[in-house]
């Protein structure tokens, strides 16, 4: 039960970062629209653009996790919602949709690995808890990028507020590293094993 809390808390953390990436831009639409010169009616485009392109690798996910592990697909989605938010930065509509694409690209895939890494190390009776705990990282996202956007906007301007957080994301990503050698050593044992048995 502790590694499954710790790997928890570890997924929250993940989730929280990765929620608060596409809510960058609704949270800094009237922003980025007078710098654009653009009606603020295209962030539906942007939200359309992302859950569309996330659709893409929520089908593909269970291979990329099989391939990758649960916490090795957290550092990719970590590593996609950063790159994101760069192009995000970069003040273009153009850029703007690479932006969607990849942060779409990063949450078709967080959530289905993080549940499997918490099935596979959870209690049966234990995962009704361990899995709230991992899923309010959404929650906190909200909350994070409510409050962490405007005062960024304020403080360095909006393209600087996407890049700042940009970094925090592409740091964490690495720093996840010796979660991985924790947790996906014994994912990728017991994926070979069962790919054996079949």
């Amino acid at each position: 039960m502790r590694e499954a809390l710790l790997a928890a808390l570890v997924l929250n953390a993940v989730m929280m970062t990765c929620a608060a990436s596409p809510f960058s831009v609704p949270v800094l639409a009237p922003a980025i629209a007078a710098d654009l010169a653009v009606d603020t009616t295209w962030v539906g485009t942007f939200s359309a653009i992302h859950w569309i392109a996330s659709l893409i690798t929520s089908f593909a996910a269970g291979k990329v996790i099989n391939r990758f592990g649960a916490i090795g697909v957290s550092q990719i989605c970590l590593v996609l919602c950063g790159l994101g938010l760069v192009f995000g930065g970069s003040g273009t509509l153009s850029s703007l949709a690479l932006s969607a694409i990849l942060i779409g690209l990063a949450h078709g895939i967080e959530t289905p690995a993080s549940s499997q890494l918490l099935a596979r190390l959870s209690p049966l009776k234990d995962q009704p808890l361990v899995f709230s705990l991992k899923q309010t990282g959404v929650q906190f996202g909200g909350i994070l990028s409510g409050v962490l956007f405007p005062f960024l906007l304020a403080q360095i301007g909006w393209r600087w507020a996407m890049w700042g957080v940009a970094v925090t994301l592409l740091v964490g990503a690495f720093a996840l590293q010796l979660a991985r050698t924790r947790f996906d050593t014994a994912s990728a044992t017991t994926s070979a094993r069962l790919a054996g048995s079949m």
